[in-house]
C-alpha cells in the first residue's frame, strides 16, 4: 500500500510507464517473491533473498543517517545563531563601554523597549490574525517602531 500510494502519474507519464511501475511494485510482493524463488535454482534464490535482506539493512541504515544528519544539522544551526547573537552583543558591548553614561543608558533602554516590541508582534503573529485593515495597521505600527528603535540605536552607537 505504502509503494502505491507513492506512485503518481504526472505529465510526462504514460500510461504505459504508469502500468510498469505499479507492476514493479507488485513483483515485491511476498507471495510473488516467493513464487519466484521456487522458480529459481537454489543457490540464485540464496542470492536474492541475501540481496533482499542487505537492501533492507542499507534503507534502514540510510533513514537512520538521515535522521541523524537532520538532527545534527539543526545543533549546529542553533549553534551557529546562538554564536553570531552572542559576538554580536560582545561588540556592542565594547562599543557601549566607550559612549557617555547617557547615551549607553537610552541604548540599554532602546534596546530593552525593541526586545519587548519583537516579542509583542511575534507573539501576536503567532494568533494567526485575520487580513482585514485594521491588523495591517497593528503590524505597520509595530514594524515602523522597531525599524524606529533600530535606527535610534544604530545613531547612539555611531
Amino acid at each position: 500500500k505504502t509503494q502505491l500510494g507513492q506512485l503518481g502519474a504526472d505529465r510526462d507519464s504514460s500510461p504505459e510507464r504508469f502500468v510498469s511501475q505499479v507492476k514493479g511494485v507488485l513483483q515485491n510482493r511476498a507471495a510473488a517473491v516467493e513464487a519466484l524463488l521456487k522458480t529459481l535454482p537454489e543457490a540464485a534464490a540464496n542470492d536474492y533473498r541475501e540481496t533482499q535482506k542487505r537492501l533492507e539493512r542499507a534503507r534502514a541504515e540510510l533513514k537512520d543517517a538521515e535522521a541523524a544528519f537532520e538532527k545534527r544539522s539543526a545543533e549546529l544551526t542553533a549553534t551557529v545563531e546562538q554564536s553570531e547573537k552572542r559576538l554580536a552583543d560582545l561588540r556592542t558591548g565594547a562599543r557601549l563601554a566607550r559612549l557617555p553614561k547617557e547615551k549607553a543608558e537610552a541604548y540599554t533602554a532602546k534596546s530593552k523597549r525593541l526586545d519587548a516590541a519583537n516579542a509583542e508582534l511575534k507573539a501576536w503573529i503567532e494568533t494567526k490574525p485575520a487580513r482585514n485593515e485594521q491588523n495591517s495597521a497593528k503590524y505597520k505600527a509595530w514594524a515602523d517602531e522597531i525599524s524606529t528603535l533600530e535606527k535610534e540605536m544604530q545613531a547612539l552607537l555611531e
